[in-house]
């Protein structure tokens, strides 16, 4: 069972916004929209798609490397935890190399 720091929480919401270069407050909208929608799917292809059509290489990239730091947020990455990333990895494009790379950054 996880159970999620709240004293950490605030200071989490703002690494995120700092490492996507957005105000905290547009980062908690974004975050509270995708948990609304997260409700009904657990499919992550749509929101994929979305990002292949807006984002370059770069841009997805430092949201593989942001998604690989969250998983590993607590230092221990269960198995759907690692099947998530392995799936983000290929539907984003990513090679196995880039992805490689960017997850032993939070071994």
């Amino acid at each position: 069972m996880y159970f999620l720091d709240l004293d950490n929480l605030e200071n989490r919401i703002n690494e995120i916004a700092q490492d996507l270069d957005i105000k905290e407050e547009d980062f908690i909208n974004l975050y509270s929209k995708a948990v609304e929608e997260e409700d009904f799917s657990a499919d992550i292809y749509k929101w994929t798609k979305i990002i292949n059509d807006n984002c370059d290489e770069d841009s997805k990239l430092k949201i593989f490397r942001l998604a690989c730091k969250i998983v590993n947020a607590d230092g221990n990455i269960d198995p759907f935890e690692s099947n998530f990333t392995r799936r983000l990895s290929g539907l984003l494009y990513i090679t196995d190399k880039q992805a490689g790379e960017i997850k032993k950054e939070f071994n």
